[in-house]
């Protein structure tokens, strides 16, 4: 069975981080922070109602 179905689930062009953050404790920081370091080359989204910038993003 061919996989290219699932390629943009695991491979996606871009990625929202709901709860991202400045916060060093939080969650949504640390998760954000993984894919700005992990190299990942799509568009990434934080989302956080409450900060209209997200860690210059």
């Amino acid at each position: 069975m061919s996989q290219h179905h699932l390629k943009p689930l695991f491979a996606p062009k871009s990625v929202a981080v709901f709860g991202a953050s400045d916060r060093i404790d939080s969650v949504g920081q640390i998760v954000f922070q993984n894919m700005l370091q992990s190299g990942y080359q799509g568009k990434l989204y934080p989302i956080n109602p409450n900060h209209a910038e997200v860690q210059g993003y």
